[in-house]
């Protein structure tokens, strides 16, 4: 019994965090005592809620320390991320556990330690403090029971869904998942250069492809990859066609039918799982219309990081991968007017200004995102590169406003968003 004291006691001094939540609810149980024999109206005040105020920062303390252990957890090295995580916890527990103490000790104390007017004398003082302490033992008992319950809740759940257990299993998969299909879509895109076929990746995995170093640098920025995302053009259908199927693929042949000419889908089974190839002809039709004529890279991978852009600033409806996406763009590449050398990638801010100047509807998508890029949260990012995002956001909206417009544009602009500027695109 005395080494769990000893081991509760240190404890409470084990590290800043857990000092200074016990050492505030011992000022406070200590400062409670001392006022309950004064009269002044402040004293009286914060005596009738000393206990309240004992519990409510002993529990602030408890979820404190999940936080602080949950905080630097990672579902990449679950073993490394356990020792943080059960010293959070321990925490958590010292500080409600002293909090109800201190609590339950200070109310037995000051049913003796009142004024003397205040006490009325009676043979039944104790049995009426007593009562008053296992009333709020009760209470206290209940409040950890529930607090209990839904850490257990949080951790293990009721169900399948929504809790740490299930949330740390799927995002091992989706990791599993994501570095499967990046090298589906590495070995698609290298066959494609080997048989002379222009195939580039686009979506989400071509921009993990073309921002590797900022992703290295930033893991926050890494995001799960559903699907495997091809820009082609349709001279060459036939033999990626063939190449799909000698690689082993399937083809969608109902959306297929439905999307002759635009788009091609193909399904990768296995595992219990299916992988979902798409290939985009000549053009990326869906909010907007980005077109690929003499555009795509014969000898590369992935598309332009400048197609790369405008295919997530096209949408019309940013969810946070895409914004993620887009920062990871934004501060891997320069933002050029023109490129200087053919070695070094950018993103071609007279490409997209020109693209802007001609259709109003697309000019309100991108610019409106852009701005909406500038406003985002990004905290989980460094703040070492917010300058460099919001200068090249800055670069970028300058020039496409620099660009006269036409009176087309100029007659759109003026029925605005009274009338719809953007297509519904068809569902995959």
């Amino acid at each position: 019994m005395g080494g769990n004291f000893t081991k509760f006691f240190s404890a409470m001094f084990a590290n800043d965090i857990s000092f200074l939540f016990c050492s505030l609810l011992f000022a406070i149980f200590f400062l409670a005592l001392f006022l309950t024999r004064s009269k002044a109206s402040f004293a009286k005040e914060f005596t009738e809620h000393a206990q309240a105020t004992l519990a409510t920062i002993g529990v602030l303390g408890t979820f404190f320390g999940i936080y602080i252990g949950l905080l630097d957890f990672d579902v990449k090295d679950i073993d490394g991320s356990i020792p943080p995580l059960l010293d959070g916890l321990k925490l958590a527990f010292v500080t409600s556990i002293l909090g109800m103490a201190l609590g339950i000790i200070y109310r037995t104390l000051s049913g003796f330690i009142e004024p003397e007017d205040h006490k009325e004398a009676s043979s039944d003082e104790f049995l009426i403090v007593m009562k008053g302490v296992r009333a709020d033992i009760q209470k206290s008992s209940d409040t950890q029971v529930n607090l209990l319950t839904d850490l257990k809740t949080a951790i293990i759940g009721e169900s399948d869904e929504d809790t740490l257990l299930t949330s740390t299993t799927d995002a091992l998969g989706d990791l599993e998942s994501t570095e499967a299909l990046d090298q589906l879509g590495q070995a698609l895109g290298a066959r494609a250069i080997q048989n002379g076929i222009t195939l580039n990746l686009l979506g989400g995995l071509g921009i993990r492809l073309s921002c590797r170093r900022i992703l290295r640098e930033v893991p926050t920025l890494e995001r799960p990859i559903r699907n495997v995302n091809f820009a082609a053009y349709t001279k060459d259908r036939g033999r990626i066609e063939k190449m799909m199927q000698d690689a082993g693929l399937n083809q969608d042949r109902e959306f297929n039918l439905a999307n002759t000419g635009d788009r091609m889908m193909f399904v990768q089974e296995g595992r219990g799982a299916e992988n979902r190839i798409e290939v985009f002809f000549d053009k990326l039709k869906m909010n907007h219309e980005i077109p690929f004529e003499d555009r795509l890279d014969a000898e590369g991978l992935t598309l332009s990081p400048t197609d790369l852009l405008l295919s997530k600033l096209q949408i019309v409806d940013l969810a946070r991968k895409d914004a993620m996406d887009l920062f990871a763009l934004v501060v891997t590449f320069d933002f050029l007017a023109e490129q200087k050398d053919l070695e070094t990638p950018i993103v071609n801010t007279r490409y997209i200004s020109d693209l802007c100047a001609e259709d109003w509807g697309f000019y309100w998508t991108i610019t409106r995102n852009l701005r909406r890029l500038g406003e985002e949260n990004f905290s989980s990012i460094p703040r070492r590169f917010t300058p460099k995002f919001r200068e090249h956001l800055s670069t970028l909206l300058n020039e496409i406003d620099s660009v006269p417009k036409g009176f087309k544009w100029r007659a759109r602009a003026i029925v605005g968003q009274r009338m719809r500027w953007y297509e519904i695109p068809k569902a995959a």
